[in-house]
C-alpha cells in the first residue's frame, strides 16, 4: 500500500460527540418548544368561558393543529 491509500483507512469517524450532542440539543428544544405551544394553547381552552360546552372540539382542533 502506498502512503496515499493508509491515509484514506486512517480517518475517523464522520460524526464526532460533539455532533452528536448538538443534534440531541437540538430535538431537545424542539420538544420543549412544542410541549410550551401545547399547554399554553391548552390553559386557553380550559379557562376560557366561550369554549365552555366545546371542550372536546376544541381539543381536536388542538391536536389536529399540532400533528
Amino acid at each position: 500500500m502506498s502512503e496515499g491509500d493508509t491515509s484514506k483507512l486512517n480517518k475517523g469517524p464522520m460524526l464526532g460527540i460533539r455532533h452528536l450532542q448538538v443534534i440531541m440539543l437540538f430535538l431537545a428544544m424542539v420538544i420543549c418548544y412544542t410541549m410550551r405551544i401545547n399547554i399554553s394553547m391548552a390553559i386557553v381552552v380550559m379557562t376560557d368561558k366561550a369554549t365552555e360546552g366545546c371542550q372536546r372540539l376544541c381539543f381536536r382542533a388542538i391536536l389536529n393543529s399540532v400533528v
